[in-house]
């Protein structure tokens, strides 16, 4: 499970930089690298979307899950209150998949 940012209404507003690199973080975590069709030119938000993942290039899954994740840490950091009913479950979960990949490491 990762928490997506959205442009909800509420205290905490990203910028779309943010959610650029959240997007990008995301997709390239679930499903490797950019493997979607480059959108046409006057399809802006799609094709932001796509120059932000397809940056990131052939980073690993493993490797865009720890981005993201300190990512949110960061952001955590300057709106705490925003994130503290849903840091405990983040936090749960990034410890569950640390150690899931050091135990596979391990089996090896």
């Amino acid at each position: 499970m990762l928490v997506i940012l959205t442009r909800a209404s509420g205290p905490f507003q990203p910028s779309h930089d943010m959610m650029r690199k959240f997007y990008s973080l995301y997709k390239q975590a679930t499903e490797g690298p950019c493997s979607m069709e480059k959108p046409p030119f006057y399809n802006l938000i799609q094709r932001e979307k796509y120059n932000a993942w397809s940056a990131l290039g052939d980073m690993t899954k493993e490797e865009a899950m720890t981005r993201y994740v300190e990512e949110i840490k960061q952001v955590r950091q300057h709106v705490p209150f925003v994130f503290d009913s849903l840091w405990r479950p983040i936090s749960w979960m990034c410890h569950c998949r640390w150690r899931l990949l050091t135990d596979a490491k391990l089996d090896r």
